[in-house]
This record gives C-alpha cells, sequence and structure tokens, in this order.
C-alpha cells in the first residue's frame, strides 16, 4: 500500500509543478495593455485578474492542460501496472483505453470551442 502511495505522489506532484509553471507563464505573458484597459475601466486588481487576464490565459494553455491531464492518466496506468500486477491486466487495460479515449475527444472538442471564440 506504502507504494501505491508514493506513486501516486511522485505523478501528483510532477503535474502540479508542471501546470503551475504553465499557469505562471500564461498569466505573465498575457499583453500588459490588456491589464491597463481593464484597471482603466474601473475594475480592481483581482476583477481585472479574474474577469480580463485570467480567462485568456486558460484559453492560451487548455491545450496543454488536456495534454498533461492524458499524460497522468498514462502515469497512473504505468504505476498501478507496476504497483499492483492483477490478473484483471486486460480488463484494466481496456478501462484506460476507454477512458483516455473519451477525455482526447472531450478535450479536442472544447479546445474547438474555445478557438471559435464560444463560452463553454
Amino acid at each position: 500500500m506504502d507504494s501505491i502511495l508514493i506513486a501516486a505522489a511522485v505523478v501528483s506532484i510532477m503535474l502540479s509543478v508542471n501546470f503551475g509553471t504553465s499557469l505562471y507563464d500564461a498569466v505573465n505573458n498575457i499583453d500588459k495593455t490588456e491589464k491597463e484597459a481593464a484597471r482603466s475601466i474601473g475594475f480592481s486588481k483581482l476583477q481585472a485578474f479574474w474577469f480580463v487576464i485570467f480567462p485568456q490565459a486558460i484559453k492560451r494553455i487548455f491545450s496543454e492542460y488536456a495534454n498533461g491531464f492524458v499524460e497522468l492518466l498514462k502515469a497512473a496506468a504505468i504505476a498501478g501496472y507496476i504497483v499492483i500486477f492483477d490478473l484483471f491486466s486486460l480488463f484494466a487495460s481496456l478501462v484506460y483505453l476507454v477512458i483516455t479515449t473519451v477525455s482526447v475527444v472531450m478535450f479536442k472538442f472544447i479546445v474547438k470551442r474555445i478557438s471559435k471564440g464560444a463560452r463553454i
């Protein structure tokens, strides 16, 4: 049981650092004029971040987060296979395949809608 917790902790820390860095970079790459425009129309710093900067950052990094989610599924499947070798490995592989396929299709649909400018 300890090896399962260690594998989960390693994968979680690795991906959370990656996601956090990506979000930080996306927020810092928003043009300063966007921030200034939000402040000039009366938004507070928090409102400017929440209503102007953050939505643009999410649009920029959503596909990267979708790829990270698929990486998480793969890492979890590999860790589960290494840590817990069970007799139902074919069943586990099929479940993994279905979950991965559904999530990839879902993320492609969302990215397609975001790129068209539609709200989710």
